[in-house]
């Protein structure tokens, strides 16, 4: 019989958290850089500072409120701690495991050349894809509208 360590069921409980209220998508940064980002927003801190306490990252309490009233806070982490908590949460994902595997795939395309490659097209196509995934109210963000234009 397996034992699980505290670990093992941390994650196993993030990796819900994040199914569940979570996002995993590409974002531009400053001077049209591509990084990934997971984010999460809920009404209840303690889920979130599991996150902060095993993946650093930022914890706020947002200005807006639910409309009963209760604090909405919102973890957010990028880049390499995204890809970080992406590859430790994994094996645990039910339902965003296909948008976990393919930020983990532009994440490990490395561009030469300033960004100038051949594989920039190659990231810029998956990024855009990772974000329609994502998309439920069907709005175009930059990247997507980087996408379409580079098609």
């Amino acid at each position: 019989m397996k034992t699980y360590t505290k670990r093992d069921i941390d994650l196993s409980y993030m990796a819900a958290t994040l199914d569940d209220e979570g996002c995993i998508r590409a974002r531009l940064k400053k001077g049209n850089k591509l990084t990934v980002t997971a984010t999460i927003q809920m009404t209840n801190i303690e889920p979130l500072e599991l996150f902060k306490f095993y993946f650093k990252g930022s914890l706020r309490r947002k200005k807006k409120k639910t409309k009963g009233g209760l604090p909405v806070f919102r973890y957010y982490v990028s880049h390499k701690r995204a890809e970080y908590l992406l590859r430790e949460l994994l094996p645990f994902l039910m339902i965003k495991n296909a948008r976990a595997n393919l930020a983990l795939r532009i994440l490990d395309i490395k561009l030469s050349n300033n960004g100038k490659d051949s594989k920039a097209k190659q990231k810029l196509q998956m990024a855009g894809k990772l974000n329609m995934m994502n998309s439920s109210k069907g709005g175009v963000s930059k990247l997507a509208r980087m996408v379409m234009a580079s098609a």
